[in-house]
């Protein structure tokens, strides 16, 4: 199964929260409040999350000279501040 590529944002609507790629819907949040908005900037964060542990997991596994991650920069050891910065745009730090 694929998911919806791109990024995702959130749109609040009179009593809802929708989650949305440019041109799809992902989601609908019908409860406003504060769980439910950290829930919809976690579900908006998974995208990126996603492609972090991809590349984490490639630089883990392979930590020779010369390979690239899925954004073709070169890697040399693994790229903690890449998951760091996922981290903070799911915890809206």
């Amino acid at each position: 199964m694929k998911h919806t590529k791109g990024k995702w944002w959130i749109s609040q609507f009179e009593d809802e929260l929708i989650i949305s790629s440019k041109h799809k819907m992902i989601c609908e949040i019908q409860e406003i409040n504060e769980e439910a908005k950290a829930n919809a900037t976690l579900i908006t964060a998974a995208p990126d999350m996603l492609e972090t542990l991809k590349d984490l997991i490639r630089q883990i596994q392979y930590p020779q000279a010369g390979l690239t991650n899925s954004s073709g920069d070169m890697i040399r050891t693994p790229d903690i501040s890449k998951a760091e910065e996922a981290i903070k745009k799911a915890e809206q730090l």
